[in-house]
């Protein structure tokens, strides 16, 4: 097990030989296991990878469903975002639109702003208009959400139904001014 020296060899050529491989197999073999278990390692995200719902950094971006079977999804089209409302129970609340603000995806709270292109225009903002959404408690499996909705004895406020421009929909359609009583629960799917 000790390496041998000879009375000539100098002090650096000793050091050198103490800690040189005596299996140049063996250490060979160890490097390719370290460098692969490090590359498999850096290759994974610790806590989820780009398409996996519980990425380290949640986001609106997705697939979310109720437990009353209702849902939205909100992906990335040619133009920024589509932003589309789907309740089987009820064909006519479903809508859908282009997202026309720029909100950050990633916070806990936010809201949209979409201009409306499909409607079921009975219980949904009509076609052509603006309307907003507001979400809270963004976390990696869960959120919650909602159109803007008001209503004053029973009565929906004309806001209900969208607004003719962007700016008025974001001045009136505001938790401040009575909409978004209720969020909904939705889990990412």
């Amino acid at each position: 097990m000790f390496t041998r020296f000879s009375p000539q060899e100098s002090p650096e050529r000793r050091s050198a030989a103490r800690i040189a491989p005596r299996r140049p197999a063996a250490a060979i073999a160890l490097a390719v296991l370290t460098a692969f278990a490090s590359f498999a390692f850096a290759g994974c995200a610790l806590m989820g990878g780009e398409d996996d719902p519980a990425a380290a950094v949640p986001s609106v971006v997705g697939t979310w469903v109720s437990s009353f079977g209702d849902g939205f999804s909100l992906t990335k089209a040619d133009a920024g975002y589509q932003f589309a409302y789907v309740s089987p129970s009820y064909p006519t609340s479903n809508y859908g639109g282009i997202v026309v603000n720029e909100p950050d995806l990633t916070a806990t709270a936010g809201y949209l702003t979409i201009h409306v292109t499909e409607s079921g225009e009975v219980y949904a903002p009509l076609e052509g208009t603006y309307y907003v959404l507001r979400w809270e408690e963004l976390g990696a499996r869960g959120i919650k959400q909602g159109g803007a909705g008001k209503y004053t004895n029973g009565t929906p406020a004309p806001g209900n139904a969208g607004l003719a421009t962007r700016e008025d929909a974001e001045a009136e359609l505001t938790k401040e001014n009575g909409y978004f009583d209720v969020l909904g629960p939705y889990e990412r799917q």
